[in-house]
């Protein structure tokens, strides 16, 4: 029953969001992940202006819920205006949201993913203080086992960013756990990213693991 409620109600938010009629503070609460994925089954195509005319809207949570729910279309823009508007964005968790999206882009430069990473360096407690509230623990850590081993990541390439992640649940995860985790990072080459790159992520991770774990 809750997969059909979940369904109808990114049925229903979807139309309302397309119209106009859209309950703002009804969006803080589906900006979180645990609808993303029904929203994002409904975007096509035709939503393209509006999901970008949206993203400079001058409610918080409309931008935000319009950042993730653009992912499904990501292609269609130019990747230079997303940049802008990411740099832009004011509030950071719309900041920090809309990082997935730009790295689903396909065949995103390695320049842009070191933009990001560097991004998240210099704003790391937020990082990591952003996917606890993004979504629930157990559905997080469930999400993060398939992402490590690459079953469930499109692009591949973006694979260092949920490396990352894992910062964000070290109380919930125990020792073995973790070295099962840490032992399924690839930093072989994806595309257009060099191996290098992912051995540099790889390089910062343990850092922070050895400042975090206590």
């Amino acid at each position: 029953m809750d997969e059909i409620l979940k369904k109808y109600l990114a049925q229903k938010a979807i139309a309302d969001f397309r119209n106009g009629s859209i309950n703002k503070e009804l969006l803080q609460v589906l900006c979180k992940g645990e609808y993303s994925g029904y929203f994002r089954e409904l975007i096509s195509p035709i939503d393209k202006e509006l999901i970008f005319e949206k993203i400079y809207d001058l409610d918080d949570n409309v931008r935000i819920f319009a950042g993730i729910i653009i992912r499904p279309i990501i292609n269609l823009y130019k990747i230079d205006d997303l940049f802008k508007y990411w740099h832009n964005c004011s509030n950071l968790y719309e900041k920090d949201y809309f990082i997935y999206a730009l790295l689903d882009y396909q065949d995103l430069s390695e320049y842009y993913h070191g933009i990001i990473f560097q991004y998240i360096k210099d704003n790391f407690e937020f990082f990591i203080k952003s996917k606890r509230e993004y979504l629930k623990t157990d559905l997080a850590l469930a999400d993060l086992n398939k992402k490590i081993k690459g079953t469930s990541i499109h692009p591949l390439s973006k694979k260092w960013i949920y490396w990352l992640n894992i910062l964000s649940y070290l109380d919930l995860v125990n020792g073995k756990e973790l070295i099962e985790f840490l032992n399924e990072i690839d930093t072989s080459s994806v595309n257009n990213i060099s191996g290098t790159f992912y051995i540099n992520v790889k390089k910062y991770l343990f850092e922070k693991l050895l400042l975090t774990i206590k």
